[in-house]
């Protein structure tokens, strides 16, 4: 990956498309004061995180670098208002018995953002092919730093405050 900054502006992109594509910066040649950095730069370990639809804080370790971890916070471009993947929220179903059963469950889901985040999950399993995929799934549930909050209607918590570590092979 090549880096370039040209004052406070970044761009970066892959070798071999830096040396087809050009890279465009908001800046003109003849009001530049100072030097471009350049720096090529290379992985030193690597990690996919699945991020929970109502958390933004994560601690993740690297497959590769088992001694390396980062902590990051995500924030969201598009705050309130409809989801600008799935627009307004649908309207419940109004069939009855297993219908309803159905969508009631779709819909509890849908409300805590279960479908998206294990599709995702499922996804990092399938690229980065770890050797024991629970462990990885387990992993990356407990890479949300947030506190264990009770569920409001029975007090129980949402999702556990830590993942015991798996057991020596």
């Amino acid at each position: 990956v090549v880096s370039i900054r040209c004052g406070n502006t970044r761009r970066q992109a892959p070798l071999d498309v830096a040396s087809s594509y050009s890279l465009k910066f908001p800046s003109k040649r003849s009001s530049l004061t100072e030097p471009l950095k350049i720096d090529v730069l290379r992985p030193v370990a690597t990690a996919r995180l699945v991020l929970l639809p109502d958390e933004d804080d994560y601690s993740i370790g690297f497959l590769d670098q088992p001694e390396m971890a980062i902590g990051l916070s995500v924030k969201s471009g598009q705050e309130g208002g409809e989801d600008a993947e799935n627009g307004p929220e649908a309207a419940p179903n109004p069939l009855t018995g297993k219908a309803d059963s159905a969508s009631s469950a779709r819909d509890y889901l849908e409300t805590h953002g279960l479908l998206r985040y294990v599709q995702s999950l499922l996804h990092a399993i399938i690229q980065v092919k770890p050797k024991d995929p629970y462990v990885f799934m387990m992993d990356q549930l407990a890479a949300s730093k947030a506190q264990r909050r009770p569920h409001p209607a029975s007090g129980e918590t949402g999702r556990p405050a830590t993942v015991p570590a798996a057991p020596p092979a």
